[in-house]
């Protein structure tokens, strides 16, 4: 990389002790310049994130110029859950011409506490002399200049930002400071890489020439690469490959983002990597695949493969083939910041003409032992005679000139998703391309990769989970294509974009590919990926393709930017993982379902004296149970449901409008929150219920809800003020993450959520899709988990909402009861209206299944329902002796029930088989 050719003389300069120092001073000054156009730079970023995020809370939907608002598009949110999904779309607001990077904004600038921190006062332009030079030739000074507590000056400037490190405080120097890119799915970056003990900098430098080359909306965006990271907020780091060298590490946080950068050479990249590794936060939740445990310093990613477990455990049918499918593509270095490493699916599917499909029957599904460009007998004769007859003694002989993933292909899939659907505009000269070779219909592009040789395309991963990848919102002029509303048409079988990706996944994971992709992992990522059996199974490609195809470092700068330009577009088979034949999954075997201790016969009950209010788990054999009369009851989960400690009243009563309800109690990572008190307080008890471990206040009247993230990690509350707060729980120091000592919230909210004009009802939330809805009669709304306000769900003849549940992937369920009518209406992430059900009696609680597959209501009809998310189909029913009051899960077959009428009653659900076979209705 060129970016910084002035810094790193510099920097190397100030570490010779033959220099004089003079030179050392020009040194410091030319690191000092570089740094101040940083902080200038991420002035004007900061700025204008701020000012634009004022912009879209006053003139979105719910804000105080709702009339002004005009969402005229939506981009994809680049936060990932913890199966690597990016399924949120967030509003683009008219008013604001500068495209966000949702990852950069995710990820924050973070203070030294690792919190957010706002935008201050400007910074001085001026040099270390205060004359406004920064360059040239200065005088010493008497002691010799310490160029890390200069840089650190230098960087206090931006302490407003969170950039600054104040002298001392990270109790080190630089561990590692070098130039670097960040690689985008659209641009490379140019930025200086700071690592400090506790802080990992990215600093954008108004220098380099591809800045100062950019127009004014390039650089805004450029600008967003700017960035610091807490060590804490670190989850994980993996090596990379870039152009086929192994230069580049993505790191990830745990605020799901990620960002991966490219270094000059792969010692650097492995010294930053082996700096980063210790740093890491605490293992959580957001682990990816469990790999924490068997990273160390210089693995190699077919070592991840095999350390993992992975692979045994999805030979047992612990992971689902997607899981596995994105965790092979994340350790073979795929990823979705570089569209030559995208991520890679297979085609499983080979029906998508009729209106029927049964996936049980063979013939309606792909054969994965063939590579995507021989699926057919007339282009397996083809390839097999190009390779046989090839005679080109330059080139080595291969069956597809086109490789299965490439930039195309991917922006193939994304057309319809900004930002990509820019970037596609932009390498077309501004416009789409031809409908004809645009992604229109799914039957034509399975057509043309069975029959076209000039096509050869696998998938991609949102083809099994995000179906806005189908539908044109944002109204798109593709052109004339068989959609007038410019959406992908769709097999027969499904009749809308929800309904394809759901049939799709079920195919993923159906036992007939479960039973031969192995042979589809053999081709991409396995022993018959290169070599004799790749020639043997018709899957070579052109060798440019492949790592070790060509030495970049050894052509002259012509030969070298034609072969990289090359490697860029016509795609990169990924990192080889096995070297032997990857072993079958076991065959699918109806097991004898865990029961727990005393559910022999599906039910446990106990008597409690007053009616129960709220029951939560508080760890795998026990539970929580509330009474109408505020006590906690600690239960353990066993013949009788005997109590695990003795019982507690939960502090004063609540405010004498506020009924006792489920919603005014919720446990989180062992500890109960309560709410409802006169004094607008919200409380944290410790989860026997004998101490009062926090009285928190941040509303100006009564707190109405409560609500815990399934993770626990996270607690919402609702109040009569028309606002919700977000609150992150904390372990205490030395729990050692046991939930026995109880936890604690912040003492601040985490953010503040806005929108509603009466008063909030209920809450619900789940940190896997980063959304919180919140319900008052007038609305329910959808926010992140960083306050930005995404949209309210609409039901087309329902207006007062009362509860809602809220799935991992965001599938968010409302109970209505309007004019004497009741009904539930089921909801995407994205608030696409998916079906509603009539009731025929009123609800008084629901929670959702572990799993997000399922979830269970309960009200006055004395019976428990349980009903699958995405369709609200009825799978399962149990009548009660009494009103139920409470509903959670204790596991995804198990739940808790509070009855009116003093018991408590736990349930072992029978559930029965996913469908297999799907028509459009």
């Amino acid at each position: 990389s060129n970016l910084f050719a002035a810094v790193e003389p510099a920097r190397l300069s100030l570490l010779d002790p033959a220099n004089q120092v003079s030179n050392k001073i020009a040194g410091i000054a030319t690191l000092t310049r570089v740094v101040e156009d940083a902080a200038l730079s991420r002035s004007r970023a900061v700025a204008a994130r701020a000012w634009n995020i004022v912009l879209d809370a006053v003139t979105s939907e719910r804000g105080v110029w709702a009339s002004f608002s005009a969402v005229s598009s939506w981009y994809l949110d680049f936060r990932e859950d913890r199966r690597r999904r990016r399924m949120r779309l967030l509003p683009i607001q008219r008013s604001i011409e500068l495209v966000r990077d949702p990852a950069a904004a995710a990820a924050g600038v973070r203070g030294p506490a690792g919190s957010d921190v706002g935008s201050g006062e400007g910074v001085s332009s001026k040099g270390e002399d205060g004359s406004g030079k920064t360059g040239g030739q200065a005088s010493a000074p008497a002691p010799t200049p310490d160029p890390d507590r200069l840089f650190r000056q230098s960087l206090s400037r931006v302490a407003p930002m969170g950039l600054a490190l104040q002298a001392g405080a990270d109790g080190s120097a630089d561990q590692l400071f070098v130039p670097c890119d960040v690689i985008r799915f659209d641009r490379n970056i140019a930025v200086l890489f700071k690592l400090t003990k506790l802080h990992l900098f990215l600093i954008v430098s108004e220098a380099d020439p591809g800045y100062r080359g950019a127009t004014d909306a390039e650089r805004a965006e450029m600008d967003l690469a700017n960035g610091c990271w807490a060590a804490d907020s670190m989850s994980l780091v993996l090596p990379r490959r870039y152009l086929f060298r192994y230069t580049a590490i993505e790191i990830f946080f745990s605020s799901r983002t990620s960002v991966l950068v490219n270094f000059a050479t792969a010692e650097i990249a492995a010294t930053a990597a082996r700096l980063l590794l210790p740093m890491l936060g605490a293992p959580d939740d957001t682990d990816l695949f469990g790999l924490r445990p068997v990273l160390r310093p210089g693995v190699q990613p077919r070592e991840l493969a095999q350390l993992s477990g992975m692979t045994r455990r999805w030979q047992e049918r612990e992971v689902s083939n997607f899981d596995y499918l994105m965790f092979l593509n994340t350790v073979a270095g795929r990823s979705y910041h570089d569209l030559g490493q995208y991520p890679v699916f297979p085609w499983v599917l080979s029906q998508y003409t009729d209106s029927f499909i049964d996936l049980t029957d063979p013939s309606n599904y792909r054969d994965l032992s063939l590579p995507v460009g021989a699926l057919s007998a007339e282009r397996r004769a083809l390839v097999a005679e190009r390779f046989s007859t090839w005679e080109d003694d330059t080139i080595p002989a291969f069956h597809h000139g086109i490789h299965y993933s490439t930039p195309g292909y991917v922006l193939f899939w994304l057309t319809r998703l900004l930002p990509f659907a820019r970037l596609l505009r932009t390498l077309q000269g501004g416009m789409f391309d031809h409908a004809s070779r645009a992604f229109t219909s799914v039957p034509l592009a399975w057509a043309s990769t069975v029959a076209s040789t000039s096509d050869a395309k696998e998938l991609i991963p949102e083809l099994y989970y995000n179906p806005e990848i189908l539908r044109n919102s944002n109204r798109f002029d593709l052109g004339d294509t068989d959609s007038k509303s410019g959406d992908v048409v769709l097999p027969p079988w499904a009749d809308s974009p929800e309904a394809f990706v759901r049939i799709h996944r079920a195919a993923l994971e159906s036992d007939i590919v479960s039973a031969q992709l192995h042979h589809w992992i053999d081709l991409i990522f396995g022993c018959k990926q290169t070599g004799p059996a790749a020639a043997e199974a018709l899957n070579v490609f052109y060798y440019l393709t492949y790592e070790g195809g060509c030495d970049l470092a050894a052509l002259n700068p012509a030969s070298r930017a034609a072969f990289t330009e090359q490697i860029q577009q016509f795609g990169q088979t990924p990192i080889q993982l096995f070297d032997r034949p990857h072993p079958a999954r076991a065959a699918a075997v109806t097991k004898a379902m865990a029961v727990r201790p005393g559910l022999e016969h599906g039910v446990m009950s106990t008597k409690t004296g007053v009616p129960v209010v709220c029951v939560a788990a508080a760890g795998p054999n026990t539970m929580l149970a509330v009474t109408a009369k505020q006590m906690l009851l600690p239960v353990r989960l066993q013949p009788g449901l005997p109590l695990a400690g003795p019982d507690a009243i939960l502090g004063e009563p609540l405010e004498q409008n506020v009924a006792v309800t489920a919603r005014c109690f919720a446990s989180a990572d062992g500890a109960l929150v309560s709410a409802g008190y006169c004094d607008h307080s919200m409380r944290v008890h410790s989860p026997d219920g004998s101490a009062l471990l926090q009285v928190l206040f941040a509303h100006s009247d009564v707190v109405t809800c409560v609500a815990a993230s399934p993770c626990g990690r996270f607690v919402a509350a609702g109040s009569r003020d028309t606002t919700v707060t977000l609150w992150a729980v904390a372990r205490p120091a030395g729990s050692g993450g046991s939930s026995s000592v109880g936890a604690r919230l912040g003492s601040q909210p985490r953010a503040v959520l806005a929108g509603h004009v009466q008063s909030v009802a209920a809450v619900a939330l789940n940190a896997d899709c980063d959304t919180v809805v919140s319900i008052a009669h007038d609305a329910v709304l959808l926010h992140t988990f960083s306050g930005i306000f995404v949209r309210s769900l609409q039901h087309r003849a329902c207006h007062r909402p009362y509860l809602a549940c809220l799935g991992p992937a965001g599938t968010t369920v409302v109970y209505y009861c309007d004019k004497g009518s009741a009904r539930l209406a089921a909801f995407t992430l994205n608030g696409r209206f998916l079906i509603d059900s009539p009731l025929q009696e009123a609800l008084l609680d629901l929670a959702v299944a572990p799993d997000g597959q399922h979830f269970v209501t309960g009200g006055v009809g004395r019976v428990a329902v349980c009903r699958r998310l995405d369709d609200l189909e009825v799978v399962s029913s149990f009548s009660c002796a009494a009103t139920i009051r409470a509903v959670t899960f204790l596991d995804n077959t198990t739940v808790a029930l509070g009855l009116s009428s003093d018991s408590l009653v736990v349930r072992r659900l029978l559930l029965p088989p996913p469908p297999a076979e799907f028509s459009a209705k």
